[in-house]
């Protein structure tokens, strides 16, 4: 069951999201990278510095889990993610 919030928006694609929380008055917890690349004039990042550990997953159609270009990014982001 879902917890029940008056005034909650949730976002499907992270482009939006910047938009809609300076169009909205609100704030609203994203990934790094939305919160470095977001673009929208007169929005600050305030960095949350979480003490719990986050899963990460790679997504991708099972029929392109062998090829070389996602096995490089699974193991770019992988490297990332430990210097992180």
């Amino acid at each position: 069951m879902r917890p029940a919030y008056d005034d909650t928006v949730t976002g499907n694609s992270l482009v939006s999201v910047p938009h809609q929380i300076k169009a909205m008055d609100r704030c609203a917890v994203v990934d790094e990278y939305t919160a470095a690349f977001h673009g929208v004039e007169g929005l600050v990042t305030i960095p949350l510095e979480p003490t719990i550990p986050l899963e990460v997953h790679a997504i991708t159609k099972g029929v392109d889990v062998s090829k070389v270009s996602i096995r490089i990014f699974v193991k770019e982001v992988r490297k990332l993610l430990r210097a992180w």
